[in-house]
């Protein structure tokens, strides 16, 4: 069984959505390992979080801190509008600093065949992103750099920026996954990134995915989707997904294939109910009403 660890953030979210309000855990961190857990991948997540976090929702997944460290856990209130877009405030941004791969016990740390970065804010130092990638030069590693993207303004509220020191960092992933919603030049971007080195992937939620590889552009249909619920945490869970299918298969675009399906998938689902099997995501290829 692989061994997947995560450098994140953990949140507790407001949701605004079509008139109706829910409020449930979230972050990357968790979302990627709720996708491990129901994939048979042995997840552990390094992010800090308060006594609110709702560990019951991850039992498989190892946490480090062991214990919340703080009384609340960093927060997110998102507002979807009828066309998908999304605004974001943010409160408790102390617990989204990272913890120094320096102070993590070592046990925690060896022996991990995924290894995912995905920063909700801009809070990990270009130094602390370096010692991450050296201590994993024999794993696979992969940025979801959106919180890169993200300036936050007085009272919280969250607007788009550039990143300025992409150019430093991109050559030492071996997978990037963004958002066309992270950046309004996705694209662009992902084809100057690739050829720097990483395999570069652009999700575009009902429209699937394209894949930067060498040079080439690949184009993956989603998956054909019949009922939405909830499309929180849906980037991040494409990301695990592709993981562990490249982890398996090594190949790009069946890996795409494969996240689309396990992201479209999990749209039926409020994010504290994501528990499903890899059956499941075969059942649902074979009949998308199942």
């Amino acid at each position: 069984m692989a061994n997947a660890i995560i450098f994140g953030n953990l949140t507790i979210d407001d949701n605004f959505l079509q008139d109706k309000k829910f409020t449930s855990p979230g972050g990357s961190a968790y979302f990627c390992a709720k996708t491990f857990e129901n994939l048979g991948i042995n997840p552990t997540i390094i992010a800090r979080y308060g006594e609110d976090f709702p560990k019951k929702y991850l039992l498989k997944t190892i946490y480090y801190p062991t214990k919340a460290t703080d009384k609340k856990t960093l927060y997110f209130k998102n507002f979807y509008s009828h066309g998908g877009d999304r605004y974001q405030w943010v409160k408790n941004q102390q617990m989204a600093k990272f913890i120094s791969i320096e102070k993590i016990p070592q046990n925690l740390l060896k022996n991990k065949d995924i290894v995912i970065v995905a920063p909700l804010i801009d809070s990990l130092s270009c130094k602390e992103l370096i010692k991450i990638c050296n201590y994993y030069k024999n794993s696979l590693v992969i940025l979801l750099p959106q919180g890169f993207y993200r300036k936050i303004l007085s009272g919280g509220r969250i607007r788009q920026r550039n990143w300025s020191q992409a150019e430093k960092i991109i050559p030492l992933f071996d997978f990037i996954i963004l958002s066309n919603k992270d950046y309004f030049q996705a694209e662009e971007l992902a084809e100057a990134w690739n050829k720097k080195g990483p395999i570069v992937i652009v999700t575009k939620s009902g429209q699937g995915c394209t894949i930067f590889n060498k040079g080439q552009k690949y184009t993956v249909e989603a998956a054909r989707i019949t009922k939405i619920v909830s499309r929180s945490g849906v980037g991040d869970i494409f990301a695990a997904a592709f993981a562990y299918a490249f982890n398996k298969n090594g190949n790009v675009v069946d890996s795409g294939r494969f996240a689309n399906t396990v992201s479209a998938y999990s749209l039926r689902f409020m994010p504290n109910q994501l528990q499903y099997s890899y059956q499941d995501f075969v059942n649902f290829i074979r009949y998308p009403k199942y």
